[in-house]
């Protein structure tokens, strides 16, 4: 459970510890975090403690909060003057920050200096030399599966013995995720190394399914299968059964394929664009072409900093009007319809947010989209899970023209 040091000499003395957190160093967190033989570490990032504006200016007084947001907060989020953030920081959490900063970016509210330095820091304390110390640690509780859980695997893998040796690959899925969602259940969330699943950064229906569970479902490239799968029902912490290692084998095989050459379609297709593109650029700020042609758009967050024809004139969407157009059809201006000379698009038919973010040659951006099939690639070298959807009639209809 979280130990509570407010108003307690623990908490003054972690406040004299980290008056100089700008700077944190790894005998600062040694000091604060570090566990030693002789005894535990003096504090943990879940102790909650109490903090005013003269710990960090856009706290309120006498605000409860956790040594972990604190540091995150005082060391990350403070330099960027947009408050104090008192939330525990999943993935999801830390997607919104990241999007709020890109946002204040495009707002002017901050530098492209001030973006650097807030990566910088996130890379320093949650991947440097820091992480080993203030990550949460394995326990009993990720390193075993509970009772109930394996009970309920014995029970689905014996009423599903036929389908699992006809290897059948959605009920094999299925089996696993009942069983990995029947751990979690059990699983206790006092405990801190919960953490890895409860942030986001562990997925449990991958790695604790393969460590625990059994690895499920495998492509299986002999042919041999009917399905296109076989089943390994063993699991790492347990032992492979002797029947199952060529199948992991074959996972092992898929895996380095999927990194070592399927990323070569994404990158071959990044040289393409790069070659197409790498010269265009955007024209000088308040530029315009004067093209009378638009696309018919519903007005969303994502047009921030478009224009479009208002009774005729030209307006550039902001946070200030966007309530006036959010959800109306208008007629906006679009790259694609620029008149401007090659190799140059207009600042109106581009809008203004590329130019807030300070970006002018924009051809070599446009091998995101390779990007995107690269990182899938990767990681299917390391998920293997496969995912059902049940798709309705109308979804499929979407996509007929």
């Amino acid at each position: 459970m979280p130990r509570d040091i407010r108003n307690t000499k623990l908490q003054s003395e972690f406040f004299d510890t980290v008056k100089d957190f700008q700077n944190p160093t790894q005998e600062m967190f040694t000091e604060l975090f570090a566990a030693r033989k002789s005894k535990p570490a003096k504090y943990r990032t879940d102790d909650i403690i109490e903090i005013g504006p003269e710990q960090h200016k856009w706290a309120a007084p006498h605000s409860a909060t956790t040594i972990g947001i604190y540091l995150i907060n005082k060391f990350i989020i403070e330099p960027l003057d947009v408050g104090y953030f008192n939330v525990v920081f999943t993935n999801k959490v830390w997607g919104k920050l990241e999007q709020k900063v890109a946002d204040a970016l495009k707002d002017k509210l901050i530098t492209q200096e001030q973006v650097c330095e807030f990566i910088d820091r996130t890379q320093y304390l949650f991947g440097g030399p820091l992480a080993h110390i203030i990550g949460p640690s394995l326990s009993p509780t990720i390193m075993t599966l509970p009772p109930k859980a394996t009970q309920l695997q014995k029970k689905l893998m014996a009423e599903n013995k036929e389908k699992i040796d006809s290897n059948d690959p959605e009920i094999a899925s299925k089996i696993a995720e009942e069983v990995v969602s029947e751990a979690l259940k059990d699983m206790d969330d006092s405990d801190p190394a919960m953490d890895f699943f409860k942030s986001g950064a562990i997925d449990p229906y991958n790695n604790y399914r393969t460590m625990f569970v059994m690895k499920g479902p495998v492509s299986d490239p002999t042919g041999e299968s009917p399905t296109g799968f076989k089943t390994v029902k063993s699991n790492y912490n347990d032992g492979l059964a002797k029947d199952d290692i060529p199948n992991i084998a074959n996972a092992l095989t898929n895996s380095a394929y999927s990194s070592g050459v399927s990323t070569q379609d994404s990158g071959a297709y990044a040289k393409r664009l790069n070659a197409v593109f790498q010269n265009i650029k955007l024209g000088p700020p308040g530029s315009d072409c004067g093209s009378k042609e638009y696309r018919r758009v519903v007005v969303t967050d994502r047009h921030l900093y478009r224009y479009i024809s208002d009774g005729g004139k030209l307006v550039m969407i902001t946070p200030e009007n966007i309530s006036k157009y959010k959800g109306k059809m208008v007629n906006m201006r679009s790259p694609m319809h620029c008149k401007m000379k090659e190799p140059e698009y207009c600042s109106v038919c581009v809008g203004d947010r590329l130019y807030r973010i300070g970006l002018t040659n924009i051809g070599l951006t446009f091998n995101i989209m390779s990007g995107a099939t690269m990182n899938a690639s990767l990681k299917k070298k390391h998920d293997s899970t496969l995912h059902y959807h049940k798709a309705t009639v109308g979804e499929l209809l979407k996509y007929v023209k």
